[in-house]
């Protein structure tokens, strides 16, 4: 059937994953069955499963209604499935920058534009976002915020902060997987990234890790407890270690930039396999009550340096 033949008995209009179909309420298939046919194939050859966009509309902070979003579409909860990407802009009220999560989510990228707004993400449930690369991206100079537990499903990604002058916070937990699976995720970009909860190997890992590449300052200030390598690898960069890691026997390896300590227990219990550009660690923390006028630098350092071997 010819395709301008087609066009003349009906019309379909696709948007990203989301189609819709208009047919003249005048066309009978009775009186065209070749047409029926041709309407049944097109459909069948129609893509399934492509990525859609959804586009915060700033009119409300109920991240569930459909009214929040820019086509009249809020994204689903397809799981590791999901093709879905979120956008957050300067779009709508001011007023509407606390999206709140009715329950569990899951995306496939989390994107805020270069003229983006402050957000602070909060509610009731975990997002989920399925492993892309980066599958969270922060190009705004503006803070974004996440009060939530963040679960990466389906395979490593990164995190993502492209403004020297943006900021990421992450003030709820990170699992690294969602399953058996070990997964690797990577801090990347030029500003600021700071991660305030627990980082876990998530589901029934065992040994999920962290890559820092990004420039800026990187802080992590949780208890973390996964087992994977924690790898420093970011010329001019910075990671804080602040919290108590000694739920973490991964090892520690910096091959670029600087990494401080905020912690006793700040590199975990996997201390005697950390390394600085493949050589041994050494680091010295000396505990307050050591400190009086009898003792020397160089005998505190005899006593409380610590050498991985």
């Amino acid at each position: 059937m010819k395709a301008k033949y087609l066009q003349s008995l009906f019309t379909i209009r696709s948007q990203s994953s989301r189609s819709s179909s208009a047919i003249p309420a005048s066309l009978s298939f009775s009186k065209h069955p070749a047409a029926a046919v041709a309407l049944l194939a097109l459909f069948a050859a129609l893509p399934s499963g492509r990525a859609a966009d959804f586009t915060w509309n700033g009119t409300s902070n109920a991240y569930g209604d459909n009214a929040s979003w820019l086509d009249g579409v809020a994204p689903g909860n397809a799981g590791s499935s999901s093709t879905d990407n979120a956008i957050f802009s300067n779009l709508g009220s001011a007023d509407f920058v606390s999206p709140t999560l009715p329950g569990s989510r899951s995306l496939q990228t989390l994107t805020f534009t270069a003229d983006a707004r402050a957000y602070t993400f909060g509610g009731s449930g975990t997002l989920s976002i399925r492993a892309a690369f980066p599958f969270l991206t922060n190009n705004s100079a503006a803070t974004q915020t996440f009060n939530l537990p963040i679960t990466i499903i389906n395979g490593s990604s990164q995190i993502t902060n492209t403004q020297a002058t943006g900021a990421l916070v992450f003030n709820g937990g990170l699992n690294i997987s969602h399953a058996t699976a070990n997964r690797v995720v990577t801090f990347a970009g030029l500003g600021s990234i700071t991660h305030a909860g627990v980082i876990a190997n998530g589901g029934s890992s065992t040994a999920s890790g962290v890559t820092v590449t990004s420039t800026g300052a990187t802080i992590f200030g949780g208890n973390n407890t996964y087992d994977g390598t924690t790898t420093m690898n970011a010329t001019g960069g910075v990671l804080s270690l602040n919290g108590d890691n000694s739920g973490a026997d991964g090892a520690v390896t910096i091959t670029a930039g600087t990494v401080k300590l905020g912690h006793s227990s700040a590199l975990g219990s996997g201390i005697g396999a950390t390394s600085v550009a493949s050589k041994p660690w050494h680091y010295l923390l000396v505990p307050h009550t050591a400190v009086n006028e009898s003792q020397t630098v160089t005998g505190l350092a005899a006593q409380y340096t610590v050498k991985a071997e």
